[in-house]
């Protein structure tokens, strides 16, 4: 009897054993563009298998056992993996490659999970949609490690970028391949580039040196923007979005994916309007993007356009931390009891001092008020190219790439600086009274004109424009030759030709006839209108001539690479309002760029690599001439940059942790003259800096519906220099005096050297999901203006450290709900910025010279700030066909 029951209760077990259920998902995507693949086909047995959804997301339900999940998609290679289930759900994600190399794989230079030795973080068009919520698009990547973006002044299209301590103006923004830092001083202007999210497929962000094969130096990192086209799905866009400052953006975009005669067509529009979160920076900006894509044979060309006018109003100048909070500032320990009480104090973290009211201007002769900005922005800058990728056979492919950019536009600005006699109680522009003194009706900052002999009358205060208009074209020619599986070479051109013209312009002249001007030599009057140039007008011309080669290696659980570049940039100016024009020669400065790396993967999940690399670095336009002259510099010399890093990598389907560390040393580096008094200047040759740091970000998906994100960034960034008999200028010129400072140990400012990020999302069903960040900023010191003190003992002179802005953490919140309408898929999202409204100093200028009476002490108190913003909500509706 107890053998029958031992029988059944064996049998029951085993039964239940063997119908006991799991599940099986995950994602299917392609290894370079990350894009989700529609229809791949997943086989776990003989004759059975499942398709990727829309989203390229498979489910299979299983009983427990041991399956090898076969993966397929026309054109990509298929691939295979062997799995466990017991009671469970395992998500196990495939990342396919082509059969063929495409062009972002020659060209942008993505970096590939387990293959390629840097460190990277991708952004796909998901976080993109959820977590944007109408900020600039740097502003994403605050969630990513080492990388600190702030909204400066707060206007549109004003952001800005640092990795690992180092300004956008030493990291690599590429779209699409195409290097898009200016050429003369590598700032990127975020303003340009609006709307550019609707058609962005991914953004991937290199940190370090990156795995550009260009000759460009990334010192800080690579911005890679990829757009969307061939890859794509056959999708139709429409968005309508509103923040709490009720500014209203409309977004169409069409992408029609691969049609059937090898066509493919993206396109998008898109329009903003409103005010900002500060005071008197409303934006006005259009978006236009058209890419058409043709596959002829073993040629596959693109035409695509881009174009973004725009004109925003800013707030340009930083002011005391007690202008915006004086509670703020009292307990940074700042003596707020004898404030001058003729200056604004205490008006608000959106406080903006760059606008005031006029009721009678040139353009609008009635009794209503206008508002008057000082700063607005105002730029179009469309960009076309021209590419064909080539796939000669099936080891050879040839990339050509030609691309223009036309830049017109500028930034508007009063002539003179304004006095508190200018400000009104409320602490804003007393535009009226400027007015009226421009029309002979009062008086103005400096007293009150008479007509002239012509019944005119002289602006003695007017508002100018600073402009900055180019012409860039460029040819990108790159190849790839994959000789065997082992074995990979390639290589190409980067030719660029750069001309911009700067000057200054009449732009509003406040209800007067004229302005004077006397520094044109070759002018005919001095008097001068609206739309005249005045105070300089010069040309800059840049010619960028880069050559780079890369071999590749790889086998089995071993890859590696050895990348060499090298480029000549030659610089040239002509300065049209000295006497007969001014032209300097061509003068031509070579730089180079060598950099290797290895990444061995130990098992199916873990890898480590390690990068080292050295550049020799050209420096930017501003350090090669002498000031706004065409005279060069003697004492140029290219920056040196040194770098090591090693990471380690872990993924199994419920867990993926980044691990690395890095030491970068930056020898003479360009920096800006420092100031004394008496408009003297010492010339300093360069800086050694040194920038050290860990990094971890990790991602835990217990299950489908709770999803963990971490990060933590720890940087050790610090000058290192000891100058010796720095020559002391005086009002241009050499002196006989000379200075020698100490900078070793004192901190690199304007960003954030610690990091700590944390974010937890929740799907409580399918079509509805919030996410939850909180990420932390300390160990920020102000930017430094040092405005030494010239001593007998010159080893008296020394750096100080500048004020560490006091440490931050802001809340944000992001929830969605998807739903369909019959053949309409709908989106309804809604952010909550700064949720916590936290007072905060996003930006700091140490020493500011150009706060009044500043006692220059390195500390709070001499220091300006712009504070970040408060609580913001943004929502959004978007409907899919």
């Amino acid at each position: 009897m107890v053998k029958i029951w031992l029988g059944i209760l064996i049998t029951l077990i085993t039964a239940s054993s063997m119908y006991a259920q799991g599940q099986i998902t995950g994602v299917v995507s392609d290894g370079s563009t990350l894009e989700t693949l529609i229809g791949a086909n997943i086989l776990y047995l003989d004759g059975k298998g499942v398709a990727t959804n829309y989203n390229g997301v498979y489910k299979i339900d299983v009983p427990n056992g041991t399956y090898t999940l076969n993966v397929s998609y026309v054109g990509y290679k298929s691939v295979k993996k062997t799995i466990t289930v017991f009671k469970n759900t395992v998500r196990v994600d495939f990342s396919l490659s082509s059969t063929i190399l495409t062009e972002i794989d020659v060209v942008a230079d993505i970096a590939i999970a387990r293959e390629t030795p840097v460190a990277f973080s991708n952004i796909l068009p998901e976080k993109l949609n959820e977590e944007l919520a109408g900020q600039d698009l740097p502003m994403i990547l605050n969630s990513t490690p080492g990388v600190y973006a702030t909204q400066q002044g707060g206007g549109d299209g004003d952001a800005r970028i640092t990795i690992r301590g180092f300004s956008q103006r030493n990291v690599a923004v590429m779209l699409d391949g195409i290097p898009v830092n200016d050429m003369e001083n590598g700032w990127v202007y975020w303003s340009n580039w609006f709307g550019l999210d609707v058609v962005t497929q991914s953004i991937q962000v290199q940190r370090g040196l990156g795995a550009s094969k260009l000759a460009i130096p990334s010192v800080g990192g690579t911005m890679n923007i990829i757009t969307k086209g061939i890859q794509s799905k056959q999708e139709t866009t429409l968005k309508q979005e509103i923040d709490s400052q009720g500014k209203l953006r409309t977004t169409l975009a069409y992408n029609s994916g691969m049609m059937k005669n090898d066509w493919s067509v993206t396109s998008a529009f898109s329009f903003k309007k409103g005010e900002g979160w500060v005071d008197g920076t409303a934006i006005e900006g259009y978006f236009g993007y058209l890419k058409a894509h043709k596959t002829l044979g073993k040629h596959h060309l693109s035409l695509s356009g881009m174009l973004a006018p725009q004109k925003h109003e800013q707030r340009r100048n930083k002011k005391y931390i007690a202008t915006y909070d004086t509670e703020f500032a009292k307990n940074l320990g700042i003596d707020v009891s004898n404030l001058d009480e003729n200056y604004p104090w205490n008006k608000g973290l959106n406080y903006n001092a760059g606008w005031g009211l006029i009721s009678r201007t040139r353009y609008n002769n009635n009794i209503s008020s206008k508002k008057l900005a000082v700063n607005t922005n105002f730029y179009t800058k469309p960009v076309v190219n021209f590419r064909d990728f080539w796939a000669v056979n099936e080891k050879l492919y040839i990339s050509n790439m030609m691309y223009l950019s036309l830049g017109n536009g500028g930034g508007t600005e009063t002539k003179n600086s304004l006095s508190l006699n200018d400000i009104n109680k409320n602490g804003q522009i007393d535009w009226q009274r400027i007015y009226n003194a421009n029309i002979g009706q009062g008086e103005g900052p400096f007293g009150q004109f008479e007509p002239d002999e012509n019944n005119e009358y002289k602006s003695s205060q007017y508002l100018i424009a600073k402009r900055n208009d180019h012409i860039w074209y460029g040819l990108l020619s790159t190849f790839d030759y994959q000789k065997n599986d082992f074995w990979n070479y390639s290589g190409g051109i980067d030719l660029r030709d750069y001309q911009a013209s700067h000057y200054e312009e009449v732009y509003d002249l406040l209800g007067g006839d004229f302005a004077e001007d006397n520094n044109d030599a070759n002018q005919i009057t001095n008097k001068k209108r609206v739309g005249d140039k005045i105070s300089y007008n010069e040309n800059s011309f840049v010619r960028w001539g880069g050559i780079f080669g890369q071999v590749e290696y790889k086998k089995g659980v071993l890859s590696t690479f050895l990348n060499l570049s090298t480029s000549s940039i030659s610089f040239k100016r002509e300065d049209y309002f000295t006497f007969g024009h001014e032209e300097s020669n061509w003068k031509s400065f070579t730089g180079y760029t060598a950099k290797s790396g290895v990444n061995y993967n130990i098992d199916e999940s873990s890898n480590v690599f390690v990068n080292i690399g050295y550049i020799s670095k050209v420096r930017q336009l501003q350090q090669i001439f002498i000031g706004y002259s065409t005279d060069f510099r003697d004492d140029v010399e290219n920056e040196r940059v040194k770098a090591f890093e090693l990471g380690y990598n872990f993924a199994i389907p419920k867990i993926a942790i980044n691990f690395n560390s890095y030491y970068t040393r930056w020898e003479n580096r360009a920096v800006n003259n420092f100031s004394l008094p008496d408009d003297q200047t010492v010339l300093v040759p360069g800086l050694d800096a040194l920038h050290a740091g860990l990094e971890l970000d990790f991602i835990y998906k217990p299950n489908a519906k709770i999803d963990l994100q971490g990060l933590a960034s720890i940087g050790d960034w610090t000058w290192d220099s000891t100058i010796k008999n720095a020559p002391v200028l005086s009002n241009g010129e050499p002196t006989d005096q000379v200075v020698s400072f100490d900078t070793k140990g004192v901190h690199v400012g304007d960003a954030a050297q610690t990091q700590l990020g944390a974010s937890i999302a929740y799907k409580p069903i399918k079509t509805i999901s919030m996410r939850v960040r909180y990420t932390h900023f300390d160990k920020n010191y102000a930017d430094y203006n040092p405005n030494l003190s010239v001593s007998d003992d010159l080893d008296d002179n020394i750096f100080n450290d500048s004020w560490r802005i006091p440490a931050y953490g802001l809340t944000d919140f992001h929830a969605s709900y998807k739903f369909k309408v019959k053949k309409l898929r709908l989106a309804f999202r809604f952010s909550v910025l700064n949720v916590f409204n936290t007072v905060y100093v996003s930006d700091a200028l140490s020493n500011d010279k150009f706060l009044a009476n500043s006692p220059m002490d390195f500390g709070a108190s001499s220091a300006s700030v712009y504070f970040g913003q408060g609580r913001r909500f943004s929502t959004s509706l978007q409907i899919n066909l």
